[in-house]
């Protein structure tokens, strides 16, 4: 699904949602609409190399990569919610030491 959404006063941004293995997945980024009495094109454009763009009346308002800004696979890092940090280490030094 692609195109603005102008609900009342509070609401005014475009959508970009793909669905993906029964999912729909919105875009990470915030874009915002024109809100005004003028018609306005939206144009997606989504390229061969995963990247896309977004235009609205032809000029570019974003872009950037699919896998980075939906979350169509798993994250190439998974933090572990059992590890803890190291203590800190105190530094040492015997040359600032007085005799």
């Amino acid at each position: 699904m692609f195109g603005p959404d102008i609900c009342g006063y509070s609401t005014k941004k475009v959508h970009v949602i793909f669905t993906y293995k029964g999912k729909n997945l919105l875009i990470k980024k915030e874009i915002k609409c024109k809100d005004d009495e003028f018609t306005h094109l939206y144009t997606l454009i989504l390229n061969p190399d995963n990247t896309y763009e977004v235009r609205i009346d032809t000029e570019k308002v974003e872009s950037g990569k699919l896998e980075e800004d939906w979350d169509f696979t798993v994250p190439k890092r998974i933090p572990d919610p059992n590890a803890n940090k190291p203590p800190p280490q105190s530094i040492f030094c015997s040359c600032l030491t007085e005799n």
